[in-house]
């Protein structure tokens, strides 16, 4: 991690503690939410939190599957067998998969993964592809879902480094905060991926009319 954007990165602890509730629980936990909307960074910071209890950083297996270096594994075959043999003996690992559809088939090597119990699975997926239902129908009971969302006005505030004024609260004005210098563009940004969220929403709705 450049240790210059240290300072940038907002610690999402409600997150953090969801995903620590459920680790060792015997399901694949699935962070889902709209693109940029902070899931491989909550896994990211969830990490951190194993290794500060003690997990060994060895034991931690994290692939981005849109990265173009693991473009063989976007054979679910190879996926499987380059997760186990780094996983191989007695020990507990911890497997975090991004944007995991984008493996077809990825299905087989969660389920085929969720038979040995030393390992902890962790998935992130776009709402473009499981809007769909793909996920109740591929992981049904085997799985539970972590809906990550883009910054709350607390964790706003947080960013920016800011005190709710009394006015805010009394008057919950948060358009009043953000517009003011770049956050507007902040804030147009989050609402254009909402109408994208909202139109996928809809392509898929009428698909299955």
């Amino acid at each position: 991690m450049n240790k210059n954007m240290k300072e940038f990165i907002l610690e999402r602890s409600h997150y953090v503690k969801i995903l620590e509730k459920w680790r060792k629980k015997h399901v694949i936990k699935v962070a889902t939410g709209i693109r940029r909307a902070g899931k491989s960074s909550v896994f990211l910071m969830y990490e951190e939190s194993l290794k500060k209890s003690g997990v060994s950083e060895s034991n931690i297996i994290h692939l981005n599957l849109e990265d173009l270096t693991n473009a063989e594994l976007l054979d679910y075959k190879k996926l499987y067998a380059y997760i186990k043999e780094k996983t191989a003996g007695t020990e507990d690992f911890y497997i975090f998969i991004d944007e995991v559809q984008q493996c077809p088939s990825f299905e087989k090597v969660l389920d085929s993964l969720f038979l040995d119990p030393r390992l902890d699975i962790y998935v992130t997926g776009s709402n473009a592809y499981f809007l769909s239902g793909e996920l109740a129908t591929l992981l049904s009971g085997r799985y539970v879902e972590v809906h990550i969302q883009p910054l709350s006005f607390e964790e706003y505030l947080l960013f920016n480094k800011k005190e709710p004024s009394i006015n805010m609260k009394k008057n919950a004005s948060f358009l009043e905060s953000i517009f003011q210098g770049d956050s507007f563009r902040i804030f147009l940004f989050l609402m254009t991926m909402r109408k994208t969220t909202v139109l996928t929403w809809r392509a898929y709705s009428i698909r299955f009319l």
